[in-house]
């Protein structure tokens, strides 16, 4: 690892990269001996892990949200494993391995996430494991939840903090209007 990037004249993040790194190597470890997990879900998992670049993803996911672009599992995989994969593609596989952390593992109320990862590593293949973490019938019932929860985080709730924001700020731009100001 350096800390002068070929790519830019600015510094990379050397922080960011050993955490991330870190992340594909516990991971590595975690699986290790168990069912091959898919190229796009162990690069996502490391940046959800060091958790950079939120900013620029929640804008991504924000917009493609918004403009009716969110792609399904099927799409974030082929894209995230072309050689020029797509930010959509690589900001909504980060958010699946998130979606995964956030629902609850019906023995223990846990995280299913470390359940997943634990089945995994037993040899479970990952299709019907991400199935039956996160209580689905099946793939598509997944995907259908998941997307659906994409469109409220990044386009609902947006969406009404901006018309809630329009409504408060609309009296008191009046009353100035008002007085002539």
């Amino acid at each position: 690892m350096s800390d002068v990037s070929p790519l830019s004249s600015s510094p990379p993040d050397v922080e960011a990269l050993f955490t991330h790194a870190l992340a594909h190597l516990a991971l590595d470890e975690a699986l290790a001996g168990g069912a091959p997990v898919p190229a796009w879900f162990h690069e996502a998992f490391a940046p959800h892990a060091e958790d950079s670049a939120w900013l620029a993803r929640t804008q991504t996911l924000a917009s493609a949200a918004l403009s009716g672009r969110l792609l399904d599992l099927g799409e974030v995989a082929a894209f995230s494993s072309d050689s020029a994969p797509s930010t959509v593609a690589n900001a909504q596989a980060v958010d699946f391995v998130r979606y995964l952390e956030a629902q609850r593992d019906p023995k223990n109320g846990r995280g299913a996430l470390p359940a997943l990862v634990r089945a995994l590593s037993q040899g479970e293949p990952f299709e019907h494991a991400v199935v039956t973490f996160t209580q689905s019938s099946d793939r598509a019932s997944l995907d259908a939840r998941w997307r659906g929860s994409l469109t409220r985080r990044y386009a609902l709730v947006p969406a009404l903090l901006a018309l809630l924001a329009a409504v408060v700020a609309a009296p008191a731009h009046a009353q100035d209007v008002k007085l002539g100001l």
